[in-house]
């Protein structure tokens, strides 16, 4: 160290240039200019006065900026100098030779002063030396192990054997034999263990004459780690990190797990369940492999044996989805219901319900386009049909709505008012409560006007392009897949299941994923040819497995404002209100009432059961 007489050795001291920093009372970090090890290696001096390293400034961005605890005033006068060297700096060159003392009276250190020699002293004598590959302690000098109770430390007999006692009584030891070193235990409890290059390496659990006796053992000749209990392998792992669990004997089937992506039944793969490329969710795949997720099959769950009720669910690219509720009993054609969506542009697209009471599959009901089409009929408890009609005049509030169930109303334009004497001719329906009609027409679940539509109610549409481009592994396996209409790519990653109920919802923040430190996370687009042949990137506007049917998509109506929240009509009855047109109606003796109707009873004080037609 340096003292009066001495100067420091090897020290530096550099003034950093930080012109180019600007104070300004509210920045806190600043550049260096370089890179230094710690605080205590920069002497600052902040308006001319010295700063305390750690308190009043700390270093950023590995070693690269200065991060000062108060912000520096503006037109402060900031002065870095470097220290390397003797004083704080990392111990990063040759020291010539030079001892390094450990201790307070310099009697113990370590020098290297001959040529690939390192030498410890200790209390003022040499007592080890380090020269390449090779340890040795100097003379008076000795290393000191543990003591083992060693009880026969040379047997010569049939190879080195190393026995190991426990209060005076054997316990296990090491022993060679042949190209082997074995460690046992000498109860048959105990544990062995055979190392080198014997096929028969291993550990060994319990006694090697124990019929119970527990195996884990590499095979050399085929390269696996076996797992054997009571003499029979139960499972093994291979080179290529597949595990194999064997029931029973080993010509049946097995379970593999292959390279911690999924398991796999049967000895010809037949069934995988993996999580899909991604890791987004957990699937059933027809084949060994998830690398590209359209594998044709189905998912069965069955309760008893193969006679008896199960669910299959089966799909596949191209095809449609299904899901089948058996509850037969293999004892006749029917109990067998299913459910199917069939894909958007087919003849039959749609959701689908049916049965196959007459040995073949047989629809009976299925919706599509906003549209419930039933084979022969719906059965409720209510027996009337009713539409939503528009006050001519709104209701004031609950009471007044109530006040009007009964009554029987006219048009007046194309909105209600109550029917008057003399109107009987002209009447329209009945007012109804909410939810108790057999059908009510014009209720709707969104603004009726969200999309599009010609004069004669179909909604128009508009072609689209349909971008897909896969992410891969090192190993070329697919890890996540990315799917988009071409004019509507989100700017950053979205998270697995994101919120689609918005008209712009592929920008919406609560969408996107975020990393650790809670960023987003920028969406990479393949854009050179090179990266869309790496990504598979490919660009359709019509559908995959039929390159005549078009891609189309509805068109969002102009005057739609999605930052309005939909109330329904039922919800609204100030404005809205519900007129019975056809069957049996409650009807109020108050109400006028058209001849052609007929009463049919009494049902209450004042209110009669009409047949309405």
């Amino acid at each position: 160290m340096a003292y009066v007489g001495q100067g420091i050795k090897g020290g530096t001291f550099s003034v950093l240039d930080t012109s180019g920093n600007t104070y300004n009372g509210s920045n806190v970090t600043f550049d260096l200019g370089t890179q230094v090890g710690s605080p205590a290696q920069l002497l600052v001096s902040h308006d001319g006065v010295i700063q305390k390293p750690v308190t009043d400034y700390t270093i950023a961005t590995g070693g690269t900026q200065i991060t000062f605890t108060t912000a520096p005033a503006s037109g402060a006068s900031i002065f870095i100098t470097e220290i390397s060297g003797a004083v704080g700096a990392p111990m990063n060159r040759d020291i010539n030779g030079d001892e390094l003392i450990l201790d307070a009276d310099a009697d113990t250190s370590i020098t290297a002063d001959t040529d690939d020699q390192i030498d410890i002293r200790i209390a003022g004598a040499d007592d080890f030396q380090f020269t390449a590959n090779t340890f040795t302690a100097q003379a008076g000098s000795t290393i000191t192990t543990p003591t083992l109770g060693v009880v026969s430390a040379h047997d010569l007999g049939a190879g080195l054997h190393v026995k190991i006692s426990d209060a005076g009584a054997i316990s296990g030891g090491l022993n060679t034999d042949g190209d082997d070193l074995v460690v046992e235990h000498s109860g048959s409890g105990g544990m062995s263990i055979i190392t080198g290059t014997s096929s028969q390496g291993g550990i060994y659990f319990g006694d090697s004459g124990d019929a119970d006796i527990g195996v884990i053992r590499y095979d050399h000749a085929n390269n696996s780690l076996d797992f054997f209990t009571s003499g029979t392998e139960r499972a093994n792992f291979d080179t290529n990190g597949k595990l194999t669990l064997l029931v029973g004997a080993q010509t049946q089937e097995n379970l593999e797990v292959i390279d911690d992506k999924g398991v796999v039944f049967g000895t010809g793969g037949d069934w995988m369940i993996a999580a899909a490329p991604g890791e987004s969710t957990l699937e059933i795949y027809n084949g060994s492999t998830n690398a590209t997720g359209t594998n044709e099959g189905q998912i069965q769950f069955r309760v008893g044996d193969s006679a008896e009720t199960y669910i299959n669910v089966l799909g596949g690219e191209g095809n449609i989805a299904q899901l089948y509720l058996y509850a037969d009993q293999g004892d006749d054609a029917a109990d067998k219901n299913y459910i199917y969506s069939a894909e958007s542009g087919s003849t039959n697209a749609g959701l689908h319900f049916g049965s196959v009471g007459g040995g073949s599959r047989d629809d009976e009901m299925f919706i599509a386009n906003d549209v419930i089409t039933c084979e022969h009929s719906i059965t409720t408890a209510s027996v009337d049909y009713a539409e939503f009609f528009e006050w001519k005049t709104e209701l004031a509030n609950d009471d007044k709505i109530k006040e009007t169930y009964g009554m029987t109303v006219v048009l007046d334009g194309d909105k209600i008012r109550l029917a008057e004497a003399g109107e009987e001719a002209k009447v329209l329906g009945v007012v109804r409560p909410n939810n108790t009609s057999t059908i009510i027409g014009g209720q709707g679940i969104k603004w009726h006007d969200k999309y599009k539509k010609d004069m004669w109610g179909e909604y128009e549409e508009e072609g689209y392009t349909q971008v897909t481009w896969q992410i891969k592994n090192a190993d070329g396996e697919i890890i996540k897949r990315h799917s988009y209409m071409k004019d509507r790519i989100p700017q950053y990653e979205l998270i697995t299941r994101p919120d689609e109920t918005a008209k712009e919802w592929y920008k919406e923040d609560k969408n996107f994923l975020k990393d650790d430190s809670g960023n987003k996370i920028t969406l990479s687009v393949p854009s050179t040819a090179k990266e869309k042949s790496d990504t598979n990137y490919q660009e359709r506007t019509h559908r995959k497995n039929n390159s005549d049917i078009p891609l189309k998509r509805r068109i969002f109506n102009d005057s739609f404002d999605e930052s309005k929240t939909y109330v329904p009509r039922s919800k609204r009855r100030k404005e809205w209100c519900v007129v019975g047109l056809i069957g049996q109606v409650p009807v109020r003796d108050t109400a006028v009432i058209p001849t052609s109707w007929n009463k049919m009873k009494n049902v209450g004080t004042g209110v009669d059961l009409y047949y309405i037609k």
